[in-house]
């Protein structure tokens, strides 16, 4: 099995698994999109905002592999500790509000870069009405 760093979500989902090293083109780099990722949970989540330090997001080298694995461990233990605190409370109902436009926006991006390997094929099929 080669190297993978993992992403823990803040709801309780599966982790998102990324295998090393990681893809990038012209339209799409894994290593900006794990960096999204851990923004934009930050952003809507203020605890793991807190939790996570400041120089974390600015001190990283997309190209090693150490240096995004010590970011997402870093980020993992922010999320489990803040997830841990939130059990007994009433913070897991608000797990069930709908995200940031910009937060949802991102979760969109990776799912469609995930699904769609090729969008040139996308304009092959023909057109239909029911």
């Amino acid at each position: 099995m080669g190297l993978e760093l993992r992403l823990h979500s803040p709801c309780g989902g599966e982790p998102a698994i990324y295998q090393w090293p990681l893809t990038a083109s012209d339209k799409y780099d894994r290593a900006t999109e794990i960096v999204d990722t851990i923004r934009w949970v930050c952003e809507d989540f203020p605890e793991i905002k807190l939790a996570m330090e400041n120089y974390v997001l600015h001190d990283y080298d997309t190209k090693s592999y150490e240096s995004m694995k010590k970011l997402c461990d870093k980020y993992n233990r922010a999320i489990d500790g803040v997830v841990n605190l939130w059990k007994g409370t009433s913070r897991p109902a608000q797990l069930q509000t709908k995200p940031s436009n910009g937060l949802l926006r991102h979760i969109l991006q990776q799912v469609y870069n995930q699904a769609v390997t090729d969008p040139e094929k996308l304009n092959q099929y023909e057109p239909f009405s029911p």
